[in-house]
């Protein structure tokens, strides 16, 4: 795993009872994953009868279907072929901007700010191997021989682990899987004391928020087309939200100096979209 993270935060006072202040923050995290050798899962090749690396005793079996020239479905681990990588690499961004400040009036506080986050990953499959080419290779008159060197001969623990590295990288393909998630919140508050109680002071504090939040996952075309043996063919989707609210809350002092407790209060909140 390797991480790269950058912070910055900064207040700047513009005026007496004017604050501008701002943060950034970036995080980019690479994740790579390693499993064995594909196997023919959810995604499975087939091989017409006219393959010419078919063992003479499988031809013989299947000579004795009921249709002895129907192609026929090879399932297995591709131990000739490499290692499957996952790197999953993220990026994460989150920039602040706002103002804040004091009221002539009281202890009133204001504040307002405005945010943007996003995160983009990218998961990659170094080795996946596409089922279209395996078919082009099993489906060859020759083998593949004419397509890369020595053909493509997955019968045999034997031929199947001395497959040319031409013909591992006509059938290997790196695919790219993109997900982007962005946030945008505007935002603000009103804070300070209404007037005063036997208890204490009576406080309050207003809110008015909007948060949009969008998502986007694109696929590689091949898991989209579900031509990646091994995996699950997966489809693009996105969406999104738009949230508006309003909040209120107030601290009410019910007791000062009570024998159970120093202070006795009582928080009431209200928020509505």
């Amino acid at each position: 795993m390797a991480r790269k993270s950058f912070y910055g935060k900064s207040d700047f006072d513009v005026a007496d009872n004017l604050t501008a202040y701002g943060q950034f923050l970036y995080n980019k995290t690479l994740a790579t994953g390693q499993v064995g050798w594909s196997p023919t899962l959810f995604v499975v090749p087939t091989v017409p009868v006219t393959n010419p690396f078919i063992p003479a005793d499988l031809r013989t079996i299947l000579a004795s279907r009921p249709q002895p020239g129907a192609e026929f479905t090879m399932n297995q681990r591709y131990m000739g072929l490499e290692f499957r990588n996952f790197p999953s690499d993220f990026t994460v961004g989150q920039y602040i901007f706002g103002l804040r400040g004091k009221l002539p009036f009281k202890d009133w506080r204001w504040d307002i700010y405005g945010s943007y986050d996003n995160t983009d990953l990218v998961e990659t499959q170094d080795k996946a191997i596409l089922l279209s080419r395996m078919r082009n290779l099993l489906t060859a008159p020759d083998g593949g021989t004419s397509i890369c060197e020595g053909g493509f001969n997955p019968f045999g623990l034997g031929n199947a682990t001395s497959i040319s590295g031409a013909c591992r990288a006509y059938l290997e393909a790196e695919t790219h899987d993109y997900t982007q998630l962005t946030q945008t919140i505007f935002e603000a508050s009103l804070s300070g004391s209404l007037f005063e109680m036997p208890a204490g002071d009576l406080r309050f504090a207003l809110t008015l928020d909007k948060r949009d939040n969008e998502f986007e996952f694109d696929p590689d075309p091949s898991r989209e087309n579900g031509d990646i043996i091994g995996t699950l063919p997966t489809f693009p989707a996105q969406g999104s939200t738009s949230v508006k609210e309003a909040a209120v809350e107030f601290l009410v002092p019910l007791l000062r100096d009570a024998p159970f407790a120093q202070r006795l209060e009582l928080d009431l909140g209200f928020r509505r979209p």
